[in-house]
């Protein structure tokens, strides 16, 4: 999933990495290293399609990556809503520019193999926000220098956030392998957890395509100048390592991390996850999310949830001295510490806002973290997976994965091998 935040909305992308894996994989990687972000609508037309991604305000042309190949054989259709690749008359020049349709234009679709013939690749739809594209192609537009059909208000994409779809590992999509994990809690007063998260990133999720982290990486992150910290560049170095090995890494916010910023991002080479998403795996759609906000019974955490996640808020308490912000995250570790272990429904995630999400993200299977009560919840349709939290230096040893291959969904312990098969579920 990719949204496009403009001055008019956000459009939210879905994205078919089935179907138009290079495409996918070329546009993901304009997303995550930002390229997208304040760069401009530059061509609309109404009952045709809007088109951007190559420009900055004033009409400032962005260099770009090498041209992807022409996927546009690929059976998905030019119709209204879905998004596809800009190019020259060259059919394999496509880079960094998309449109999105705006009308059904069947002319735009692949017919034949020749420079005529090839069409414009289609790799994704808008699941959320048409009405905001609406808006865009009805603005007024002019021509400025030799370009054409160019709004004369600057219609901007403010910025352009992003999940990974399934990354492409050639033709057959079903060697595809997703790992999902979550409430690592990592800190340096856990050592044997922080061995086996390190266990997990070199040894475990050494046959995956991509790995998600749905929240609560860290203990606490009190701002990304905590990367001034040995123990948190080690993190991020470790987590590095997988996009180096070519493993796409998405990162969660969760209630104790949810200040985790663009220079941890870069710094652990992962693309920042917005909560709720969805992901298509092997044609099922999955929604993904840390599910703090599904716990509705808890109102006063929700109180606390709604005031801190304000960017208002953020600003002040990152204002705040390093030390200072260091002791509020140690209070509130020991205040965690202190609760009651017990399960009790008030910090469980509730039925009715369990049923609205799978409702708005039009989903029957849901993974989420958060609440530390591991299981498969199969109810009236719908599929839930909670993941474990990871515990190994006090107590019982805790701590597990979700594994999403041709297989099917499984949960499996830390150091299960690949083969292994307990908690499978095909949903």
């Amino acid at each position: 999933m990719v949204e496009l935040h403009t001055n008019h909305g956000v459009i939210k992308l879905e994205l078919n990495a089935e179907k138009a894996p290079k495409t996918v994989e070329n546009f993901l990687n304009y997303v995550k290293k930002g390229y997208y972000d304040n760069t401009v609508f530059h061509r609309v037309i109404n009952g045709f399609m809007i088109q951007g991604g190559g420009f900055e305000p004033g009409m400032k042309q962005k260099t770009t990556d090498a041209p992807v190949d022409n996927e546009a054989n690929n059976g998905l259709k030019n119709e209204t809503g879905t998004i596809a690749m800009a190019r020259t008359s060259d059919p394999h020049s496509a880079s960094a520019q998309f449109f999105i349709n705006v009308n059904d234009n069947d002319f735009l679709n692949h017919s034949a193999p020749t420079p005529q013939g090839w069409g414009y690749a289609v790799f994704g739809k808008v699941v959320e926000g048409m009405d905001v594209a609406d808006r865009i192609k009805a603005v007024r537009t002019g021509t400025r220098g030799s370009h054409q059909d160019v709004p004369l208000d600057d219609v901007v994409i403010e910025k352009a956030p992003g999940t990974h779809a399934l990354k492409s590992a050639g033709a057959g999509a079903a060697s595809r392998v997703l790992l999902l994990i979550s409430d690592l809690h990592l800190s340096e007063a856990l050592p044997r957890t922080v061995d086996a998260f390190e266990h997990f990133i070199r040894v475990t999720a050494n046959d995956a395509d991509s790995v998600f982290i749905l929240g609560d990486l860290f203990e606490y992150w009190i701002g990304d100048d905590m990367l001034a910290s040995p123990f948190a560049q080690h993190v991020a170095e470790q987590l590095h390592t997988l996009s180096e090995r070519g493993i796409a890494l998405s990162v969660m916010h969760g209630n104790r991390d949810f200040l985790l910023g663009r220079r941890f991002m870069a710094a652990a080479g992962a693309m920042p996850l917005p909560d709720p998403c969805v992901i298509t795996a092997f044609g099922a759609r999955i929604v993904l999310t840390h599910a703090d906000a599904l716990c509705t019974a808890d109102t006063r955490y929700q109180r606390f949830r709604h005031i801190a996640r304000a960017p208002l808020a953020q600003r002040l308490f990152l204002a705040l001295p390093l030390h200072w912000r260091e002791r509020i995250g140690e209070r509130m570790r020991r205040q965690s510490l202190a609760r009651p272990m017990q399960p009790s429904p008030r910090y469980d995630v509730t039925p009715e806002a369990v049923t609205r999400l799978f409702a708005a993200t039009r989903t029957r299977t849901m993974i989420h973290g958060h609440t530390h009560l591991p299981a498969c919840h199969n109810q009236h349709g719908t599929i839930r997976w909670v993941l474990p939290d990871w515990e190994l230096d006090h107590g019982t040893p805790r701590g597990g994965y979700l594994r999403i291959d041709e297989a099917g969904i499984r949960a499996l312990p830390l150091d299960a091998p690949a083969g292994a098969t307990p908690a499978t579920h095909s949903g």
